[in-house]
């Protein structure tokens, strides 16, 4: 049985997927270690194409699945149905690992047989300016910054929240799935659900992720479309965390901040999105209903979402605010600084 599968949707990424697969032909595990498996979820610029070039190199490493397009939530189940691995590892196709990271954790977090059933590391994000300048050293370190159970870890006010920073046990995540009618946040809500059966983890300050943002990317992505495909997810997800409150109150201190941090994208793409007044007001009152709203006052954004679902007669000049002034003029300024 391999160590780790590392599964890979793949959706028209012709300008990444070479890098991100050499990354992980570099992981330094053992002939038998890792697999790799390849969901091709309807990809029509070759990125299919470059998927059977590789598993054709390497057959006993590298295996591809195409499929009809059904976005990523239904590429990754796929992937979890088709692993064989002790570990899975979640990966976008337009990322890439720092060379040997996988050998780095099998030799220092999981030698002896020790069982965890996840294995948190850190990663750098980058766009495509900062990827060039990027100086990538490729010599792993790092050290334990967490070791206990799930609820220890929420106790603290901490979640998981990216999928892709973490190996997973496959036989706790064997009978999960990703949610397909999320578009955005779906990993946040997978990681909800893995917490909620309280695994035993181990989270390191190794830096071994390269977390890459595209042009065009779901992250990205301003369109009112798919800003309103999100704004549905996070609904989905914020409800789901103010649900588990109340069935797991050992938990409440990272449900609460899974709750306040993720209400800033969540507010945000509210108001890059074209939702109408009556709309955004229908979707304040479904939230208070859910326990969601109004937040407590926690950080200094908390005061401002409240204040924006407190007042939905000004949320048109308010989006229009954010889409014309704020997203252009402002948001540029504060990435850079």
């Amino acid at each position: 049985m391999p160590l780790v599968t590392t599964i890979v949707p793949v959706y028209n990424v012709g300008k990444y997927l070479r890098a991100c697969l050499d990354s992980l032909l570099e992981q330094g595990l053992r002939e038998g270690e890792h697999e790799i498996l390849l969901v091709d979820d309807g990809s029509t610029d070759g990125s299919g194409e470059t998927c059977d070039e590789y598993a054709a190199r390497y057959p006993s490493l590298i295996r591809v699945f195409h499929k009809s397009n059904g976005g990523v939530s239904s590429a990754r189940n796929l992937g979890i149905r088709m692993a064989r691995g002790e570990y899975v590892h979640f990966m976008d196709a337009d990322d890439y690992m720092i060379a040997g990271g996988y050998a780095f954790l099998r030799d220092n977090f999981l030698a002896g047989g020790r069982r965890v059933d996840y294995l948190g590391f850190y990663s750098v994000t980058l766009d495509d300016v900062a990827r060039r300048r990027f100086v990538e050293h490729n010599d792993p370190s790092g050290k334990v910054v967490f070791d206990g159970d799930v609820r220890l870890l929420y106790q603290g006010n901490k979640y998981l929240s990216l999928i892709v920073v973490g190996l997973y046990r496959r036989s706790v995540i064997a009978d999960m799935e990703f949610d397909t009618e999320m578009r955005i946040g779906e990993d946040i809500k997978f990681n909800l659900d893995f917490a909620l059966k309280n695994p035993g983890i181990l989270l390191t300050d190794c830096s071994l992720y390269r977390y890459v943002i595209r042009p065009g990317s779901a992250i990205g992505n301003r369109c009112p479309r798919r800003m309103r495909e999100a704004v549905a997810g996070y609904e989905r997800l914020l409800t789901g965390a103010a649900a588990a409150v109340a069935d797991y109150p050992a938990m409440t201190g990272g449900l609460e901040t899974l709750i306040h941090c993720e209400m800033v994208p969540f507010t945000s793409r509210i108001l890059s999105s074209d939702m109408t007044r009556s709309e955004f007001a229908a979707l304040g009152r479904r939230l208070k209903d859910a326990g969601v709203m109004p937040l407590k006052v926690k950080f200094r954004f908390d005061t401002y979402v409240n204040l924006i679902f407190s007042t939905p007669l000004l949320f048109p000049l308010l989006r229009r605010v954010y889409r014309h002034i704020f997203l252009p003029y402002i948001l540029p300024r504060i990435s850079k600084g």
